[in-house]
């Protein structure tokens, strides 16, 4: 037996988001994420991850910074527009390199991104990127903002 509708209303709750949250939240999902494949990497070498050892994200004018920080070192592992999610490689500590590399906001290039996505940053490089959106069928140019 289907429930009724006023029972799906009260037991569900749902959440719109508008475009600014919707990018925080992939931030944040895109930082858990590089947590977790820096912590299957050092599994699979057999190493025991350090405790201090994450990332971290900094919020800037027009950037979010995502650091990999431990023992009170950090350096910056990307830069993700504030304004709608392009990911860039960091050219600098303060400023990202030219070209947009993916899209956090996205499908297709979500799909060009999670499974190559890496803790050392190797999928930054524009080559590996046009190579990945490639093989879901789009260049770059047509998925990001």
């Amino acid at each position: 037996m289907l429930p009724t509708s006023k029972k799906l209303m009260s037991n569900q709750t749902l959440t719109v988001l508008n475009q600014k949250q919707l990018i925080e939240k992939q931030v944040k999902l895109y930082r858990d994420l590089l947590d977790q494949n820096l912590e299957n990497w050092y599994n699979k070498q057999g190493y025991q991850r350090k405790s201090n050892e994450n990332h971290i994200i900094e919020t800037g004018r027009k950037y979010f910074k995502v650091l990999r920080g431990e023992n009170g070192s950090r350096s910056v592992h990307a830069f993700i527009d504030k304004t709608n999610g392009n990911v860039f490689m960091a050219a600098t500590y303060k400023k990202p390199a030219k070209g947009v590399r993916y899209n956090l906001i996205n499908q297709i290039s979500l799909r060009a991104l999670l499974p190559n996505l890496d803790p050392f940053g190797g999928y930054l490089y524009m080559d590996k990127a046009i190579a990945n959106h490639q093989k879901e069928g789009v260049k770059i140019q047509e998925v990001v903002a």
